[in-house]
């Protein structure tokens, strides 16, 4: 506000310490790195204005609610506000008429301004000025630094100001103003810390913010605060205010409850996790007093919401108004207490998730005849994203202004953000309040338009009539004298599995086995396994996978659901398998069965690309173990797309070390023997032994492999410099990656390229794949042939 006045003050200076909000803002900003946490506004004024008069009616505002001149000073160290009587002559008219563009020439002045570094004891801790840009077009800036004012007390001054001149030009008294002063104001905040509300306040967070998930953010960048924000803001249309009225009228909400609902929905469906966090700004005033005065009492809280797959917008929103009551019933309770109590210490002025400003007050002015429209341009240091809603004009619909850390945005990020949340929100307000979060797309009409004819467009011409076992003997007939398996130290060429293979498979089919029947396969990872798999397929069976050291109840009911014509074993594993039906030993002498090619005269029935190629079961955590069939045509399409898109070929080397039961282990089993690679399969357990993998992955040249995230992490750490060179590609799938996994393997393994990859096991182990780059976020990636992602 207006900083300076002719006369000078003879009132005695009046000193007080910082209330507890104030001093966590001037600790931040001691340890910003010279980032200012200043709040900043500006108004825009069109009309005839009396500037003499406004001058004055500014000194007066300021007098009147104790901001005329407020410095901070060190007393024994510690810092203490000192409110001085107002004494600077500076001039805070500023004229740009004569600018070839008067708007941009005051944004700069500003952003210029506002952004500069704060020295607290020796700088000014607020400034004002008026911009002339046109005769009857100005703009009133206002600047403070956050320890001295907030947000609601900037508006105050402002308010005051405009009712003195408005007042002044009318030629009437103004009203008196009610406030209450600085000095007992933060006296009063000292009392509330000895009170006992002030002990329930901290019970209330305590248990509320208990296991309190990371805070989220639609960026993986991760950078500092800036000096100024990018704004990207978009007016609500009439449409959808309509729509917005209607719904708060049904749901008996309020509007700031039913888009603080909204926020929590796009924010939960774009990061996909169902825990979110936002941080809702609060004035921390409850009284008429402190809500009329300056000062510096704004808080920070945290809008907690858990989402399930049933949750409605209705349900969401009765959680908005919810959390909003109660964190406005312990709103004096500041968030440096919130956090210091979680110990959430990594930042000391860090936000709980994105912030939710919530300015729903008609922001337009009187000076006398003249509007004034409010702005604001930063409400403090911005460490993501923050969103403000609010009114634009008595008249006028809600405006959206998303405003984010240049370090961690751009503004075309910035601006598809807002623009892609507004359209969701549109679908939020038009759908019934009875329908499910997880129902509202994120894409409108014409991206889910635009996703089906260029991002799923996937189709790709597959031979109709290809099995896993003709691309299988397709491969042997290329490269029959080739490597294709290698287990602790025994190689099989292509020919030489082959051969093992088809005598199996003669077995099998003399137990039963053939197109839609089913083996359970219960050998532990070594080269029998590989040989048995192949096998079963062999005679148009579907294998069924079986950890030999599960529960026999479990395998008992994995094979009676299934009708399994026999159980595929080895002799070393758990005798108590024979007692689950007919048993065929895998490393039984098998040299009187011929090798040549098994046709379909052999089979029980013609193997079709329809019939069942594998049945894997579920964990079973939530009941009963539930098997999902894959077709030849779909472990057909899915191997033939990962061999070309990782271009697999005779010079790769493939670990399998997924547990055959798990849906990853099926690229790992087929992918290589399509293409003239090698299997190199790993002991049992090997998988969970990084030493053990960083050994055999340099031994056998190891080119590719898979990891889900949790392993990936140890093994890496694990490595040493320049072990495990051979790597060209890692596969990552099976659990969420976190991005904070890509820099420290690029380091260890600079020539593995990084992929994520997405699909249940319903669809064939993979959906989607993308390439992963450290420091940038891990998309989900594009389908894989044949398929639609929406």
């Amino acid at each position: 506000m207006v900083t300076h006045s002719e006369r000078s003050s003879t009132r005695s200076a009046v000193t007080y310490p910082l209330s507890p909000g104030q001093y966590g803002i001037w600790l931040a900003e001691i340890m910003s790195n010279g980032v200012p946490f200043n709040i900043a506004q500006y108004l825009e004024i069109r009309g005839s204005l009396d500037v003499e008069l406004f001058v004055r009616a500014g000194q007066r505002a300021e007098a009147e609610m104790e901001f005329e001149r407020l410095r901070l000073v060190e007393i024994d160290g510690y810092p203490h506000l000192r409110l001085e009587g107002p004494n600077s002559h500076e001039e805070v008219v500023l004229d740009f008429r004569g600018e070839s563009d008067p708007v941009r020439a005051a944004m700069e002045w500003m952003r210029a301004d506002f952004g500069k570094p704060i020295d607290l004891l020796h700088d000014k801790l607020s400034e004002s000025k008026l911009f002339r840009l046109a005769d009857e077009h100005y703009f009133w800036y206002s600047r403070a630094h956050h320890v001295v004012l907030d947000g609601l007390g900037g508006l105050n001054v402002t308010r005051r100001t405009a009712e003195l001149y408005t007042a002044s030009v009318e030629g009437r008294t103004p009203s008196e103003l009610a406030t209450v002063s600085l000095e007992k104001l933060y006296r009063a905040e000292h009392e509330y810390r000895e009170s006992r509300r002030f002990t329930a306040d901290r019970e209330y967070w305590a248990d509320h913010v208990a296991d309190l998930p990371a805070p989220a953010s639609l960026t993986r960048k991760v950078a500092p605060p800036a000096a100024y924000d990018l704004v990207s803001g978009e007016e609500l249309s009439a449409a959808s205010a309509a729509r917005l009225e209607e719904l708060t009228h049904r749901t008996g909400q309020s509007a700031a409850q039913v888009v603080v609902a909204a926020i929590a929905a796009f924010l939960s469906k774009t990061t996909e996790s169902p825990d979110v966090v936002l941080t809702l700004p609060v004035t921390g005033r409850t009284t008429s007093g402190t809500k009329r005065a300056a000062g510096m009492f704004a808080n920070l809280l945290p809008l907690r919401f858990r989402l399930s797959a049933r949750t409605t917008i209705e349900e969401l929103i009765a959680e908005s108004a919810h959390e909003m009551l109660g964190a406005l019933r312990h709103q004096r309770y500041r968030f440096e207490d919130i956090r210091r109590d979680a110990n959430m210490l990594d930042n000391v002025y860090g936000t709980f998730g994105p912030v939710m400003n919530l300015l729903l007050f008609d922001s337009e002015l009187k000076f006398g005849e003249a509007t004034a429209k409010y702005h604001i341009l930063r409400s403090g240091r911005l460490e993501d994203l923050q969103v403000n809603i609010h009114g634009s004009g008595s008249d006028s619909d809600l405006t959206i202004d998303f405003h984010g850390n240049p370090n961690r945005y751009d503004q075309k990020e910035l601006d598809r953000i807002r623009a892609r949340f507004v359209s969701f929100f549109g679908r939020f307000l038009a759908a019934p309040p009875n329908t499910e979060i997880w129902r509202l797309s994120l894409l409108d009409a014409a991206e889910r338009q635009l996703v089906v004819q260029t991002w799923n467009d996937t189709e790709h011409r597959v031979n109709s009539g290809a099995t896993v076992v003709s691309l299988f003997h397709e491969q042997v007939m290329r490269t029959p004298d080739a490597p294709a398996v290698v287990f602790a130290g025994e190689s099989l060429s292509y020919s030489q599995l082959a051969s093992r293979v088809r005598r199996l498979a003669r077995v099998l089919i003399e137990h039963g086995a053939g197109p839609e029947t089913a083996v359970a396969v219960a050998i532990r990872r070594s080269a029998h396994m590989v040989i048995g798999i192949y096998a079963v397929l062999e005679t148009g069976a579907a294998y069924v996978p079986i950890d030999p050291e599960q529960p026999l109840d479990r395998v008992a009911y994995i094979c009676e659901t299934v009708n399994a014509a026999c159980v595929l074993a080895g002799h070393a594993d758990d005798a108590s398998i024979v007692g689950l039906g007919s048993v065929v030993f895998v490393d039984d002498d098998l040299a009187r069965m011929p090798d040549g090619p098994v046709t379909d005269v052999e089979r029980l029935g013609r193997l079709h690309p329809d019939n069942t190629a594998y049945v894997l079961f579920t964990s079973g955590s939530t009941g009963q173990p539930k098997g999902v069939a894959v077709s030849h045509r779909s472990v057909g399409n899915q191997i033939l797309w990962l061999v070309q898109q990782f271009k697999i070929g005779p010079a790769d080397k493939i670990l399998l070390k997924t547990a055959v039961t798990f849906d990853v282990s099926v690229w790992e089993l087929f992918a290589p023997l399509i293409s003239g690679a090698r299997i190199v399969v790993a002991i049992p357990d090997g998988q969970r032994d990084p030493t053990y993998l960083a050994r055999e992955i340099d031994q056998q040249s190891v080119t590719m492999l898979s990891f889900v995230p949790s392993m990936l992490g140890p093994f890496v750490s694990a490595l040493e410099n320049g072990a495990s060179g051979s790597l060209r590609a890692i596969l990552v799938a099976g659990e969420a990656f976190p991005i904070s996994l890509a820099e420290p393997v690029a380091e260890k393994l600079p020539h593995a390229e990084l992929h994520n990859l997405y699909g249940p096991t319903e669809f064939t182990v993979h959906a989607t794949a993308s390439v992963v780059h450290p420091g940038t976020s891990v998309p989900i990636g594009v389908p894989v042939w044949n398929s639609v992602a929406l």
